[in-house]
């Protein structure tokens, strides 16, 4: 049942198949390096949909110079989890966590 699932790593498409159903990208059994690239709510590179013939293909894309040696991050908008992009624009920053003290008797 687990892998009738989508994963965490879908990418969903704004192109659908020939019957108009959604279609997604599953990195966790689809997908290059690509899928290791982090997120950033001030994301320097974007996911961009391109034509090959027939075929659609993801292209990862700078949205502006990136300087040498520099992660390169997208914005992978739906923010489903708590963000510690540490961006002033962040939309989903993660809450402060205070250490968990232990007692030693």
């Amino acid at each position: 049942k687990d892998d009738e699932r989508t994963s965490d790593y879908a990418l969903g498409l704004a192109t659908a198949d020939v019957k108009g159903r959604k279609v997604y990208i599953d990195a966790k059994t689809q997908g290059g390096l690509t899928r290791f690239i982090d997120h950033s709510c001030d994301a320097d590179a974007g996911f961009f949909e391109m034509q090959y013939r027939r075929q659609t293909r993801v292209a990862v894309i700078a949205l502006r110079d990136i300087p040498v040696g520099k992660e390169i991050t997208v914005d992978y908008n739906d923010i489903w989890f708590e963000c510690v992009c540490k961006s002033p624009e962040c939309r989903n920053p993660a809450k402060p966590t205070q250490p968990e003290v232990i007692e030693i008797e």
